[in-house]
């Protein structure tokens, strides 16, 4: 898991990366459509080189200075080259790699030499780049070059690769461009091996923005809206140490079910997601381990910062700081789960007041006239009838019981404690 920025402090993006395990042999289908991605970036890197090239006529064509000190840099890059492949038959005929061989000094001393000139001249190149760049017409190379990138990018010339994926090898080239440039470094081209990644993007129906809750995942939540979701999860198999969540993806083929490649792996589900957090985007990544492959699915999820949400929101919220040790617990942790609302109208129905949902004097008081070990008791009951009550309680009953009775255990050892 990795942490990759926050949100004026109050939600962080986080990576959840779980492995998966293919049921059954992976499709043929599936394959095409990572080779696709993988030649959508080779396109890219293409039309990138190329623009590099324009702009270079372009610098040359308008500045004599400029032409000079550009082919002399190319002449230098092409010296260092040769002697790079000197130092390799250095190496060879000195049957050793030892930098103190004098074969190798002889080799190493050529190379740093010719750096220091390249390092020269890189300085007066850029002087002279900048007079050359005010005498071409940058704008109109720039805008050509991004009609070819969305060109490129457009489902009609990606084999109708799926927009998602495509999208995010245009993002991950971008970021790679922009690091060339300011580098001065080279934007290579891949072979394919098999690898590669399939890119999915979660948004409730209606809205504008990324992001729904890890339940809304399953399938059985809103089915008319989940119908064609390509990433849906199944059932839970909470029987194994670590549970298990069959996964069902789709991950090639047109808009029609009839023409798209389906899936399904078993997610090892080691890492729970926080309650409250928007699960935004996810990869299923497929990478070589020597001669086979191993499967991972990444999710970008945007979780509340712990500490001040939960202090303010639910402790605050249902005046932990005025119950009882362990009934404080019990409350905290229904009000986490399931809202400080409800939690408290449970408190309050067990403790014999009116349930209004918020606590006062009149409830406080009712909570010292109770044994504290009975109020955590019936907590527990009514917190159980309540899940039970659920439609999904088939789906996440094994894993609420679960939360539920350790909540008890932990709240009558604090009541033994104070």
């Amino acid at each position: 898991m990795a942490s990759r920025q926050t949100d004026k402090n109050t939600t962080i993006i986080r990576v959840y990366k779980y492995g998966l395990i293919p049921k059954g042999p992976f499709p043929e289908e599936a394959v095409t459509e990572l080779w696709r991605a993988n030649k959508l970036w080779n396109n890219l890197v293409g039309i990138h080189k190329q623009n590099r090239q324009d702009f270079e006529e372009a610098r040359c064509k308008a500045d004599s200075e400029y032409k000079k000190d550009f082919l002399n840099l190319k002449h230098i890059n092409h010296d260092i080259d040769n002697a790079y492949n000197e130092k390799r038959n250095a190496r060879m005929q000195a049957n050793t790699r030892e930098a103190s061989h004098p074969l190798i000094i002889k080799a190493n001393a050529k190379i740093n030499e010719l750096t220091k000139q390249r390092n020269a001249i890189y300085e007066q190149l850029k002087s002279s780049r900048k007079k050359a760049d005010k005498l071409i017409d940058k704008a109109a190379l720039n805008k050509e070059f991004n009609a070819k990138i969305n060109s490129a990018t457009n489902v009609m010339h990606t084999g109708e690769m799926y927009n998602e994926t495509a999208w995010q090898v245009n993002a991950y080239f971008k970021t790679a461009r922009d690091i060339a440039l300011k580098t001065n470094s080279q934007l290579r081209f891949h072979r394919f091996d098999g690898t590669g990644f399939f890119n999915f993007r979660f948004r409730r129906k209606g809205v504008k923005i990324d992001g729904v809750c890890f339940e809304e995942l399953f399938l059985g939540n809103k089915p008319k809206e989940k119908n064609h979701a390509r990433l849906l999860l199944i059932e839970t198999d909470d029987t194994r140490r670590k549970p298990r969540i069959l996964m069902r993806a789709t991950l090639a083929g047109g808009r029609k079910i009839a023409t798209q490649t389906r899936h399904e792996f078993d997610l090892i589900y080691h890492r729970p997601i926080p309650e409250g957090s928007q699960i935004q985007d996810g990869k299923i990544i497929r990478s070589r381990v020597g001669d086979k492959f191993s499967y991972h699915l990444a999710l970008t999820v945007k979780q509340p910062v712990v500490e001040p949400i939960y202090k303010q929101n639910y402790w605050d919220g249902i005046l932990a700081d005025e119950l009882h040790s362990g009934v404080d617990g019990s409350v905290f942790d229904f009000a986490v789960n399931s809202g400080p609302d409800r939690a408290t109208k449970f408190l309050q129905n067990i403790v014999g007041v009116d349930s209004d949902g918020s606590i006062g004097p009149i409830t406080l008081a009712a909570i010292t006239e109770h044994d504290s070990a009975n109020i955590i008791n019936e907590m527990f009951e009514h917190r159980q009838k309540f899940y039970e009550s659920l439609k999904t309680f088939e789906v996440f009953g094994k894993g609420w019981t679960k939360r539920n009775k350790k909540t008890r255990e932990q709240a009558l050892s604090l009541i033994t404690l104070a």
